[in-house]
């Protein structure tokens, strides 16, 4: 415990007794305040991270490798695939820019 009072857990100061770490106090936390259990959580970079399902990642590397000479799906095309896959425009274009580093990772690697 610190002189001040709050408690030093995992590197982090907690403020406030036992009782803030049993949920009591009133706080509606855990005793660590909400800036810091967000930057707990997100330190991994990975927090809170889905995988998409499986038939869409199917549907969007068969297209992938249907138009491999160029990848990049136009407006239309970028509507239909979010269509089909049920995902957002925005994902779709933003699995198309990882799909295209992966491919660009494995040939510079000799794969």
């Amino acid at each position: 415990e610190a002189e001040d009072g709050a408690m030093a857990l995992c590197g982090m100061r907690v403020t406030g007794g036992p009782e803030m770490m049993q949920g009591g106090g009133g706080g509606g936390g855990v005793g660590v305040k909400p800036s810091l259990r967000a930057h707990k959580r997100a330190s991994n970079g990975r927090a809170g991270k889905r995988n998409h399902a499986k038939e869409t990642v199917e549907y969007l590397k068969e297209w992938f490798k249907e138009h491999q000479d160029w990848p990049y799906p136009n407006d239309d095309e970028q509507q239909q695939l979010a269509s089909k896959t049920g995902i957002s425009i925005k994902m779709v274009n933003t699995w198309f820019i990882n799909a295209r580093k992966r491919r660009k990772g494995l040939t510079e690697a000799g794969g």
